[in-house]
């Protein structure tokens, strides 16, 4: 925890300021996490039903071990924001865009699949999405403006209980999970382009929307990082080489990761961690809460074998060899062979639900191919997804999202966040203290300077010489002291001669 330092001013204005300060900072420590609302932005790893609502429909397998049929997640059951809702007590967030049976009165999703934080220049077809972070946040103030114009009309309505209050807005709590996309666009463009400089870009343009929801009242914000990109399965020269190709040393590491990707997400990460720094110290009232996913994702990949997983670079649907990738429940021709990409016979046992290639070019509607069905099914694997089961369990509610052990990440997550908050204490008890001595300090500084100030202008007082003017009025007249009387005016009557 960052403990900003304070700039002392003698000045009466900075005393109001310091009061107020600590104040503020009084008032958010003492605040209850008693959320009324979610609102989440991102891609593919906590998009609820946005892409499939707005194009294609998600199929099955989609949905299998959980919902038990296809609900607009591109994964196999729950995401991490479903974990995170029923760990509040809410109900699964309808995704923004979806109009049929959505309720949005403890919040809204508006993440999409394929989003990136900066903008794009693909279509649908292409990868690409029209829902970008910025579109995402121009989403929410349209969401919440049109909210508070309906609970201020002044009369009340049935569909008041389908949205949350106006004055929920300020006290809800906003998660993030985007950035994986701009990481494999940046990746695919590696030696064509600064990547230190677009990673910097990229970090940019998430303040810039950050701020921006600041602005509209905004105020608690749990921010995930990326991943290990250079770990996702398809990545892998296992699935990208003929079998007796051997990637030179140190191209990958110990798990068979990427190295010079992985690398790529940690500088994000890295900049990422800053500029919530700086947000922080910019919007001292806020709660930014930075939420390192990359560590807990990477740490069950390492020890999945110890926890009953098959090895980690497997996929559980879909059929990724020799460099062929063709996605979950789809069908074609490879070496003249038709191939069926299903899925397998027990997700429970996968790290990975699905896989598609990190580089965007290779992210895009399988909308050519069908599955049995003859339905086109999205393919969006731009942003994968990881199993977040940390164990198996001889259970019918198996749930495998294409993301990793959601309900042990999540609670590694909340025992972050306790430390967090139980360092934050620590360190808000030592800032209170320093700002006592500071302010009893400036009190000293600014009665002597009073004193001091008192005591200089009595001295220019003494100093100035005196005026006429300061002189008390005396009052004379120089023909009575002389003895001379003054006679009264004459007064004529019946006309006077003047002489």
């Amino acid at each position: 925890m960052v403990v900003p330092t304070l700039n002392v001013k003698r000045s009466k204005t900075s005393l109001l300021d310091f009061n107020l300060t600590l104040r503020a900072e009084e008032t958010a420590s003492s605040q209850r996490c008693d959320f009324p609302a979610i609102f989440n932005f991102g891609d593919s790893n906590s998009d609820t039903g946005c892409m499939a609502a707005a194009f294609y429909p998600e199929v099955l397998p989609y949905g299998e071990t959980f919902f038990h049929e296809p609900v607009g997640r591109a994964s196999d059951g729950r995401l991490m924001i479903d974990f995170i809702a029923n760990h509040l007590g809410f109900p699964f967030l309808s995704a923004y865009i979806n109009s049929i049976g959505t309720s949005y009165r403890h919040g809204a999703n508006f993440a999409a699949g394929s989003s990136t934080i900066r903008r794009q220049n693909r279509t649908v077809f292409e990868g690409g999405t029209p829902f970008t972070f910025e579109i995402q946040t121009q989403q929410f103030n349209q969401f919440k403006q049109r909210t508070e114009k309906f609970f201020n009309q002044g009369r009340r309505n049935s569909f008041e209980r389908h949205f949350p209050r106006p004055e929920e807005f300020a006290k809800a709590i906003y998660t993030f999970d985007i950035g994986q996309n701009d990481i494999a666009a940046a990746i695919n463009n590696v030696g064509k382009e600064d990547s230190n400089k677009v990673i910097s870009d990229i970090v940019d343009y998430f303040a810039n929307q950050v701020r921006n929801l600041l602005g509209l009242g905004a105020k608690t914000f749990w921010i995930h990082n990326t991943g290990p990109i250079g770990c996702l399965p398809v990545s892998m020269p296992i699935h990208n080489a003929k079998s007796n190709v051997t990637p030179v040393e140190g191209y990958t590491d110990q798990n068979g990761c990427i190295n010079y990707q992985n690398d790529m997400a940690r500088e994000f990460n890295k900049k990422l961690k800053n500029i919530v720094v700086k947000l922080r110290a910019e919007f001292p009232h806020a709660s930014l809460i930075y939420v390192d996913m990359f560590s807990a994702k990477y740490d069950l990949i390492s020890n999945a074998n110890k926890e009953g997983f098959v090895d980690p670079s497997e996929i559980c649907c879909g059929y990724h060899e020799d460099g062929y990738h063709l996605y979950c429940r789809n069908k074609a021709i490879i070496k003249g062979k038709e191939i069926f990409a299903g899925s397998c016979d027990d997700p429970s046992k996968y790290v990975h639900y699905l896989y598609e290639t990190h580089t965007p070019t290779n992210t895009n509607f399988s909308n050519k191919r069908t599955s049995e069905g003859g339905s086109p099914i999205l393919s969006d694997r731009s942003s994968p997804m990881i199993d977040l089961r940390h164990s198996r369990r001889a259970t019918d509610d198996v749930d495998h999202t294409t993301n990793m052990d959601n309900e042990a990440t999540l609670r590694r997550l909340i025992e972050q966040v306790e430390q967090m908050r139980q360092q934050h204490t620590v360190d808000l008890q030592s800032m209170r203290a320093k700002h006592e001595t500071d302010l009893a300090a400036l009190r000293i500084a600014n009665d002597a300077d009073l004193a001091a100030l008192h005591a200089e202008n009595e001295r220019i007082r003494a100093q100035l010489p005196r005026r006429p003017s300061d002189q008390p009025p005396q009052l004379s007249n120089q023909h009575e002291e002389e003895g001379h009387s003054i006679s009264q005016p004459q007064r004529c009557i019946g006309g006077c001669q003047m002489s």
